[in-house]
């Protein structure tokens, strides 16, 4: 009977892992490093089904966006902060992770870029941006 159970919740773990999960809308939007560029041509927009980078002639879109709850602490942790990887699963290692409300601070996302071609397009390897209104 305990295989049985064991089996069954494995199987039921199996079949939920991979459902594509959207990007709230909630954070759907454009994010710049300073507010005043919200109308400029350097910035990361977050689409409910990816994130595009986009610096003027540099326009890339990832999809297959893998959401990430308990990173920032661990099972336990109860903040508000998002991971979010995309090309999960496409492209090893990730290209690019981000982090919703990063520093626990509604609106701002966290930009870790790991790719040279990204860092040089985009003008940054690190950045904090803010969500444009």
């Amino acid at each position: 009977m305990t295989r049985f159970v064991a089996l069954l919740f494995s199987l039921i773990a199996v079949s939920t892992f991979g459902i594509e999960q959207d990007i709230s809308a909630e954070y759907v939007g454009k994010y710049t490093t300073k507010k005043q560029e919200c109308t400029g041509n350097k910035y990361v927009e977050l689409n409910s089904k990816s994130i595009k980078f986009n610096s003027g002639s540099f326009n890339l879109v990832m999809d297959n966006v893998d959401h990430c709850y308990s990173c920032e602490g661990g099972a336990r942790y109860s903040g508000i902060v998002v991971w979010l990887f995309p090309e999960f699963g496409v492209v090893s290692p990730s290209r690019a992770v981000l982090t919703l409300n990063h520093g626990e601070e509604i609106g701002m996302l966290g930009v870790e870029l790991k790719e040279p071609n990204l860092v040089s397009n985009m003008g940054f390897e690190r950045a904090v941006l803010s969500k444009c209104p």
